[in-house]
């Protein structure tokens, strides 16, 4: 039976989510907003009228701003004003400037790091105020620590190559343009998963801008709950303005992708399933899929394609790869396996699309073949009303989370996420989709949802459902932190509480997945 303490933790937890939720939760008069003052007005009276730091609506560079977004999802909102901060300093001074008008419903606020996750609305803001990170872009390698320390605006691609001649490596994004904050706050994947863990899991330290406008470190032993909901915890808690991760030796590794005609991905499902059942190393990054273009057109339209690495120094292809390289037929013409570095490796998958609606979504399943297969059958069948859409790119993508991975979710006090690595390897199911038009859009999401669901059904009637959904490549609809679990839900709701007791980053920052709904 519950304690008195845990029923007034919960009945507080309760009543504070329907005050998030209903915009009780208030201010003191004293720190109200004079009468008629904008949040703008405010925002120019603290950093000057010319500040380079403040962009307006109606000028090129905010055109040019605001058009830079992975989906046009976000570019197409349009916030009255972009804020570009340049220090930590500049973050608190916007935070305790804004606070007073966010938490009395009187303006929002979005957070924009790289501008790469397409989901609907959680990196921008229509009529509020964005805050750009990418002016923040320091990066202070300390050799003799074995670290890195990011500033939150940095991207991915620029990390590897002040990296590269160092002979090091950091648990990072799979593409050049990817933003560090993003994928750090939601999990992240990255080349060295199956050895490092998530991306989060090699955080050291995050700085942080609270709602309070203090900047405050968290780490295992300063801020350590803070800390802990932040990996995983998404955008909830404060402005992340840096962060100092582990790096390690990392010299050139074998991989690139494979692509071959659909009719072979059954096997290639096979094989995936086999090789992370019975792992014989934690040193591969595997990735398969079966997708739909009008680019593909030559080959058909459809095809089977294996984005496959292995991450060890090796003079020859090694052997855990074949079952993905050797398939046949394949179209030679594009396959890309060689020898390469972590830049090359980002570089040749960072998507040449832009301007076009973007969406991920997700679910994950035990690691069980048939499973897999009938999840791909579901969505081939499932697309067909699609094939017409202009510019549409289409895929189903396999994405496992190795035992290994699973054991680093433990590091340093864990993360939020909620995954066991006693249940074994999993397998994540990204459905990604890209289209032109605003006006397909309904078609275009609905047909993707319903394939998900169809899938999401068919695996639970299998007893093969995992309740887990990333965030990084979630849907706006999906419940990514009821997929954490209660506990950990509970967990980041105290937090919230904790650092954010007038819920500025909850009804505040309306992008992204919160907490009390």
């Amino acid at each position: 039976m519950l304690q008195p303490p845990h029923l007034f933790l919960l009945l507080a937890l309760s009543i504070l989510g329907a005050q998030y939720a209903t915009g009780l939760v208030t201010p003191s008069l004293a720190s109200a907003p004079r009468n008629g003052t904008t949040v703008t007005d405010a925002l120019v009276q603290e950093f000057g009228a010319h500040d380079d730091s403040l962009v307006f609506q109606g000028t090129p560079r905010y055109n040019k701003l605001n058009g830079d977004y992975l989906s046009t999802f976000n570019s197409e909102l349009e916030p009255v004003l972009i804020f570009l901060p340049s220090t930590s300093a500049d973050v608190a001074k916007f935070v305790k400037c804004v606070e007073p008008f966010v938490t009395l419903g009187l303006a929002y606020i979005a957070i924009r790091g790289g501008g790469q996750q397409p989901t609907p609305a959680c990196n921008n803001v229509a009529q509020g105020v964005t805050v750009d990170l990418r002016n923040m872009a320091g990066i202070t390698v300390d050799a003799t620590a074995n670290s890195v320390t990011l500033e939150a605006g940095v991207r991915w691609g620029t990390v590897y190559q002040t990296l590269q001649p160092l002979g090091l490596g950091v648990a990072g994004g799979r593409t050049n343009t990817n933003g560090v904050g993003g994928q750090v706050l939601s999990g992240g994947l990255s080349f060295f998963s199956s050895r490092e863990g998530f991306i989060t899991d090699n955080v050291i330290s995050f700085e942080v801008v609270l709602a309070s406008g203090q900047v405050v470190t968290a780490d295992p032993t300063t801020n350590a709950d803070l800390y802990k909901a932040m990996r995983g915890g998404g955008n909830n808690f404060g402005i992340m303005t840096k962060i100092t991760m582990r790096t390690f030796q990392q010299g050139c590794f074998y991989g690139g992708t494979v692509f071959y005609p659909p009719q072979s991905f059954p096997s290639q499902v096979d094989a995936i399933v086999n090789e992370l059942n019975s792992p014989t190393t934690s040193e591969t990054n595997l990735v398969i899929s079966v997708a739909y273009s009008k680019r593909f057109e030559a080959f058909g339209g459809t095809v089977g394609l294996n984005q496959v690495y292995y991450t060890a120094p090796t003079a020859e292809p090694p052997q855990v790869l074949k079952p993905f390289t050797d398939v046949q037929p394949q179209f030679d013409v594009l396959n890309s396996m060689r020898n390469m570095t972590l830049v090359d490796a980002a570089n040749e998958l960072t998507p040449n699309t832009k301007h076009q609606r973007v969406a991920y979504m997700n679910l994950h399943v035990k690691m069980d073949s048939d499973t897999l297969k009938s999840a791909s059958d579901i969505y081939l069948a499932g697309i067909q009303p699609l094939l017409d859409v202009q510019n549409i790119t289409s895929s189903f993508t396999l994405q496992p989370y190795a035992e290994s991975l699973l054991e680093k979710t433990s590091n340093n006090g864990g993360n939020v996420l909620g995954l066991d690595p006693n249940h074994g390897p999993i397998m994540s199911v990204l459905l990604l989709t890209w289209w032109d038009n605003p006006s397909d859009d309904h078609l275009v999401v609905g047909t993707v949802k319903s394939v998900l669901e169809q899938i999401k059904s068919d695996a639970s009637a299998r007893g093969t459902l995992v309740p887990f959904i990333h965030m990084n490549s979630a849907f706006d609809d999906q419940d990514v932190i009821d997929s954490y679990g209660s506990d950990n839900k509970k967990f980041l709701q105290t937090v919230s509480m904790k650092y954010d007791s007038r819920g500025l980053f909850q009804r505040g920052v309306p992008g992204g997945w919160k907490l009390f709904v």
